[in-house]
Parts: C-alpha cells; structure tokens; sequence
C-alpha cells in the first residue's frame, strides 16, 4: 500500500532515486489529502529522520532544483515558500526537521466547527468557564456529559463538548440588565448553542455575554476576543453581536468576528447571508466574501476579496501566515500560547507565508521557525527574545 511506503518514498524523493512512476503515484496520492490528513501523514512518517543521516543544507538544495522554475513564486530559505506542488516539497522539509511552516496554495478548509485544545501547549491553562448572571461560576470541565438546572436555565455538554444553553419555561432568573459570561482562555476553544439553535465557536482567549432576556425580548451577545457565528434565522428578533467599538447585526447568516482588545482593528467577515455594520456614525452592508475593519478611531474600510482559508484557519486547528513579519506572527502565537511579553531584535525583517499547527509545543514551533531561518528565540517565564 502506497501509504505505508511512503516513508521510503520520501527518502528516494530526497535523493533523487525516485522513477517517474513512483514519482507520479506519489504525488497524485498527495494531491488527494486535505491539508489536515497531510499534516498528520507527515507527523506519523517524520521517525524517518532516526533511520538515515541526511546533508539538510545539500537537501534542501537539491529540493529546490526539482522544482520546475514556473512554479516557483519565491524560494528564499526561512523567508518565504509558495509553490504549487506544495505537499511535496512540504512533505520534504517537514521530515528533515526543517519547518513547521506547512507550504500550500490556499487548499480549500471544510466548513466544520471543531473544538480545539491546548493541554499539551499549557498544562496550567484553566478550563473553559461560565459565569451566570447571579454570579454563579460553573467550571464546564466538571459538566461533561452531566446537565446543571439553575434558576430556570438548563447547561448541558453534549458528546462532542458543545455547551447547550437552554431554559425552563416560566422558571428563568430573569433581568434583561443582566448578563451571563461564557469564556474560553488561552489554550482553548468551546463551541456553544444558544436557546434559539444558533451556534457559535469561542476562539482561544475569548468571552462572549449573553443577556439573560435572550431569545425573548433580544438576541444579543457581546464579544471581546474571536468567534465563529451559525446564527439561526429569526426574521422578528435580529442577532446582535457588540464589540468594543463595532456592532454586527443579522437576521441568519455565518460569519466571524475577530476583537481582542490588543488588536488594532475589529475584523467582520462574512461567510454567507449579509450583515450590517455600525461604527460611530459609519455604516456598511457586507456580501459573502467581504470583510469590515474597523479602526479604534471608528474609521471603517471594506476588503472585497479577502482571504477565507487564512481568516477561519484558527477553526481547524491552524495559524495561517501570509508575509507576515515575526512580530505579526508571534502576536497571533500569543493569542493561542502563554506568551505574556515579545521583545525583537531591530535588526530583523524577514516575513513568512505558511501554516502552523496549533496543537503543537510552542517550543517545537519556535524551533521548527529556527530551523527555516536565521532566528532565533529564548523562551523564559512568558518572554518570548527573537535574535540572529
């Protein structure tokens, strides 16, 4: 089977022994994988590094050679990688030790909402938290497969982990003044389903306060952090989402919102429906494919074509670059990782385009951001130093 003699085949890859045959087989079975099942692929064969000794250096040339001069973008080793046949040359430099940038041309990601965990990153990340509107704090990690009845609420976490919110009729706590508090910290995300069925995906270093009239008088959330909205179609009570200086506001429709308060802008883009967006006295109307930036001073720009792959990769487990300078990326990093500070040499320019995976160590992704450049980083109590 293909798959198990795959390790072999990237070895003859490597040097150059491959015939066509194997070398057309090879790639029309990378072409079929997504960019997930490649990266697990390449994680479970990387143990061939253990069984040959390999010249990196005269590799990663070689590497280069077989790439015909068309399909090269740039190729500038620990700058920037794009290539067409990308898994291959990915493949490659993954079991070499050399990155854990995967390089890849916009692979088109599953519409899927999938929960995320850090426990391996940050063993000392706290667990997914709510907070009801009485004050009442529920740890979600002692509410697995169990459901909490309180003050006509009803907290249930279903097989998958989702978190269903749901009421008692007549039986409901309720102030419309009052909030309850979900949050997902760093190291974490958690997928939530609202009384009224629409669902939504808290990104690591999020919070989201659902007004405890939602459902009956409003739909109404407001976010600091990430999210990933499903919203179930109401046409009598539109769903609202407030951020620190932008509300979104919808009747159905899939969309995210980006907010953390260290960002300079909050970022709207919309998967499918439409929605209005109100800064100060700014307003816009987003189509599928748009997304709204809203400055700090409420100043409002519309990116017609933006990138979907890059703006939901957190979804599936990803961080997605697109020549981006390391202050960039480690700004993202600290959104996912216990980065608390990031100090970088004046010196340093380079920029990267790639994929990284958020379920590795922070330590292996620095080192593995090493390997394909000329940085380097100290990692100490929360500080991350990049040198050269």
């Amino acid at each position: 089977m293909l798959k198990d003699n795959l390790p072999i085949l990237f070895q003859k890859y490597l040097t150059n022994t491959l015939t066509a045959s194997e070398l057309a087989e090879l790639t029309a079975y990378l072409d079929t994988l997504s960019e997930q099942d490649f990266s697990d692929l390449v994680d479970a064969t990387v143990e061939i590094k253990g069984n040959a000794e390999f010249d990196q250096e005269t590799i990663f040339q070689e590497i280069v050679k077989q790439v015909p001069q068309q399909e090269k973008s740039i190729l500038q080793r620990g700058v920037h990688f794009i290539f067409n046949h990308w898994k291959m040359v990915a493949a490659a430099l993954l079991i070499l030790g050399c990155s854990y940038i995967l390089l890849q041309r916009n692979p088109q990601m599953a519409p899927r909402m999938a929960q995320h965990t850090a426990a391996q990153n940050n063993p000392t990340a706290p667990e997914n938290m709510i907070t009801l509107a009485d004050g009442t704090h529920v740890d979600l990690a002692k509410l697995a497969a169990d459901t909490i009845h309180h003050k006509g609420l009803i907290l249930t976490r279903l097989s998958d982990g989702t978190l269903a919110i749901n009421r008692e009729v007549e039986k409901e706590f309720f102030n419309q003044d009052l909030h309850h508090q979900i949050v997902a910290p760093k190291g974490n995300t958690l997928k939530i389903k609202l009384p009224d069925e629409s669902l939504v995906l808290l990104n690591s270093g999020s919070s989201m306060a659902m007004a405890v009239s939602y459902g009956r008088l409003n739909r109404h959330v407001t976010l600091q952090g990430e999210a990933f909205f499903e919203v179930t179609h109401l046409a009598d009570i539109p769903f609202t989402v407030a951020t620190k200086n932008t509300t979104v506001q919808v009747l159905g429709t899939t969309f995210n919102v980006s907010a953390y308060p260290q960002d300079k802008q909050v970022k709207t883009t919309l998967l499918t429906g439409s929605v209005h967006i109100q800064a100060g006295n700014k307003q816009l109307l987003l189509k599928p494919g748009q997304q709204a930036q809203v400055a700090r001073d409420s100043q409002m720009e519309l990116i017609k074509n933006v990138d979907i792959n890059a703006v939901l990769a957190w979804r599936e487990g990803y961080f997605k670059f697109k020549d981006e300078s390391i202050q960039v990326i480690l700004e993202e990093l600290a959104k996912w990782y216990p980065i608390t500070e990031i100090a970088i040499d004046p010196a340093i320019d380079e920029k990267f385009t790639g994929s990284l995976k958020r379920s590795k160590k922070l330590t292996d992704v620095l080192d593995g951001i090493s390997q394909i450049s000329a940085l380097k980083f100290q990692f100490q109590e929360g500080r991350v130093h990049v040198m050269k």
